[in-house]
This record gives C-alpha cells, structure tokens and sequence, in this order.
C-alpha cells in the first residue's frame, strides 16, 4: 500500500463538492471543442465570426488551473492563486491539481 501525502487537510463534504463542480466544469469542454470548430467552418464559409459566449472569470480561472496543471504535470501556481482569489481554499486548489494530474 502506498503511503499517502499527509501535509494537507482533510476536505468538507462541501469543498469536495465544490472541486468536483470545477472539474466537471473542465471535463465537459468536449462539447465546447465542436463549438470552436463549428465557429472556425462558420467563419470560413461566410467571412463572419459569431459573438462568443461570456465565460465567467471564475470558470476561466478553473479551466486555466485545469489545463496548465494537465500540461506540466505539476500545480499550475499562477493558475492556483487566481482560484485562491476566486474563493477556493489552499487544499481545493491541491485537490483539484492532484485530481487533475491523475
């Protein structure tokens, strides 16, 4: 059995809840993927570009933190530290990333 990292602590019930919204938020950008695309054929086949939808800068701040820590196999701490001022916690941020990473 491996040893697990004790140097955090333990989440609520609510800050699990809360990490697993923002990372459902990231894995369901499957369907944002065709959106892109759909705008790409749209803009080649007509020269315009459609108006994009708002995303709130605490959904950005999320997808950010997700996809750096994805990338570079480590935290993002740029990233981490917008969440913090979105009102994640430090053992958020870590679950989010260790939950990112694997």
């Amino acid at each position: 059995m491996k040893n697990q990292r004790s140097d955090t602590h333990p989440l609520t019930n609510t800050e699990w809840s809360t990490v697993a919204e923002a990372l459902s938020t990231v894995e369901n950008d499957g369907a944002e993927l065709v959106s892109r695309l759909m705008r790409r054929v749209r803009v080649a086949l007509t020269g315009t570009a459609p108006t994009l939808p708002q995303v709130d800068p605490r959904t950005a701040a999320i997808r950010a933190f997700v996809s750096d820590t994805r990338r570079f196999g480590r935290p993002a701490d740029a990233a981490g530290s917008a969440l913090l001022g979105h009102g994640f916690n430090a053992n958020q941020v870590a679950a989010l990333a260790a939950l990112s990473i694997h």
